[in-house]
């Protein structure tokens, strides 16, 4: 008796329309030859196991595969890797496949290796099966051991961004250097001028939903986005939580403030309890100026009101705890030349519900109780002569017990009136340790000198001066003495 040739058998028990035409001839001669059924059982239980063994693949976490098809159904086509998703396209086995076992070991998980034995040792000791349909199997298997070995998934966690200024692009990259998503944005130019000179961000990355990957949480317009929202895209870069600020109709004392007010500085914090809030600043492009504490769902919490412009920065150790050092100027005074560069510091915890800064009485607003500090900052003979106006700009270093403040009108040094000095703070006590002098500080004093328009001497003493002009408010007046606010 004749035996049927092993790939028409093959062809056979996968179904294949080639064989199923001459599907009675083969059924009629199974039933006579015991070798050909016996060698048909073990094909089937060959590609049940393997069909089994996909499945457990596909259910095995430390691979990232979206889906595996059952054997039969795989084709040469199914094996190019989506272009967009990874640099390598599908591998090519090399046959026999008699796996290195401690490589396998190293590199996959117990499912693959015991997959990769089941065919290998098959195709081993059974070559002439390896036909177009197990080929095609195998290739499935190479691409899944090459994406593991060589590492070539792409790790699809937002790890930080970068502006391509010529192109106006937002760019959000991964940890390994790769390009996950990029979109069009507004003013990317100024905004990257505006973060490097003062310290601060209008992005932030963290896990919103719980997923174990960062979210962007940004208040750039990227896109088609006209307004100053914050927005929190995903990994893909798809919208997925917005925040819109409603505040509109703001009130100071008798004066009206009608504009739609935007999102600006954003800082992302942990709270005792370890829940993640974030802090923004938000304000129509002047006075006033509002931050505000959202939960992780873009709730809020609570407001902070202060009549001036305000910039948030994270500071650790101040009464032993994580706080928000606020930097700007205190505005109540603009018309008349009164207003001042101002400092405060705010404990986190207690900004719930709407407070206004209780050196800026006048919104309706409760008194904060989020305010630990309101410091003063005083004016310079420079600038009474000059009229131009300082503002606490930056927190230019900090360490475990010291925190450094510039105040000065610029940050650019090439300002023909430039005027700058750091403030050193003790952080335990918030007292001034010490005051420098900015660069090009005394060569503007000396030329306004020169001009007869200043007679003060630009030396220690005048630093020292500073240092003990320093102000404290304790919630009804100042006092040169370092004191906390009072509640």
């Amino acid at each position: 008796m004749k035996h049927i040739d092993e790939h028409t058998l093959e062809l056979y028990i996968l179904g294949e329309e080639k064989a199923l035409r001459k599907n009675n001839a083969i059924e009629k001669h199974l039933q006579q030859c015991a070798g050909c059924r016996e060698l048909a059982k073990k094909m089937q239980t060959f590609y049940a196991d393997v069909n089994a063994e996909l499945e457990n693949l596909k259910m095995d976490s430390t691979l990232e595969v979206e889906s595996i098809s059952p054997v039969p159904t795989v084709n040469s086509t199914s094996l190019v890797h989506a272009q967009e998703q990874t640099d390598e396209l599908w591998y090519k086995p090399k046959l026999p496949i008699v796996a290195r076992q401690s490589n396998i070991e190293k590199w996959t998980p117990k499912a693959l290796q015991k997959f990769w034995f089941t065919v290998g040792n098959f195709v081993y000791h059974r070559p002439i099966v390896a036909t177009a349909s197990s080929l095609a199997l195998l290739g499935v298997l190479a691409l899944l051991i090459n994406l593991r070995i060589d590492k070539t998934i792409i790790d699809d966690n937002p790890a930080y961004y970068h502006y391509k200024i010529g192109e106006d692009k937002f760019e959000v990259y991964n940890k390994e250097n790769k390009m996950l998503w990029a979109l069009p944005g507004k003013n990317l130019e100024t905004t990257h001028k505006w973060e490097n000179k003062y310290h601060v961000s209008l992005t932030s990355f963290a896990d919103i939903n719980g997923d174990k990957k960062n979210e962007v949480i940004t208040a750039l317009q990227l896109g088609n986005d006209n307004k100053s929202t914050l927005k929190a895209y995903n990994n893909a870069g798809v919208v997925i939580q917005t925040f819109i600020s409603h505040d509109r109709n703001i009130q100071f004392r008798q004066l009206h403030y009608n504009e739609e007010f935007g999102c600006g500085e954003i800082i992302d914090l942990r709270t005792e309890e370890q829940k993640l809030n974030f802090l923004i600043v938000s304000n129509a492009g002047r006075s006033p100026n509002c931050l505000i504490r959202l939960d992780s769902n873009f709730n809020i919490i609570g407001k902070y009101w202060h009549f001036g412009n305000i910039v948030p920065t994270r500071v650790n150790g101040i009464n032993g705890k994580e706080g928000i050092v606020a930097l700007g100027t205190n505005d109540v005074g603009d018309v008349s030349m009164n207003d001042f560069p101002m400092m405060t510091i705010l404990d986190l915890e207690k900004l719930i519900g709407e407070e206004e800064a209780s050196a800026t009485r006048g919104f309706g607003f409760k008194k904060a109780q989020s305010e630990m500090y309101y410091i003063r900052f005083p004016r310079t003979d420079i600038e009474k002569i000059t009229k131009i106006k300082s503002t606490a700009n930056a927190v230019v270093y900090q360490d475990d017990s010291t925190i450094c403040v510039n105040i000065s009108n610029s940050l650019e040094q090439y300002n023909p009136n430039f005027l700058g000095f750091d403030y050193i703070f003790n952080k335990k006590t918030m007292s001034v340790i010490t005051v420098k002098f900015v660069s090009n500080t005394e060569r503007t004093h000396q030329r306004l000198k020169a001009e007869r328009k200043l007679h003060s001497i630009f030396d220690d003493k005048y630093l020292e001066n500073l240092k003990n002009n320093v102000e404290y408010w304790d919630g009804e007046k100042w006092d040169k003495k370092m004191v906390m606010v009072k509640h």
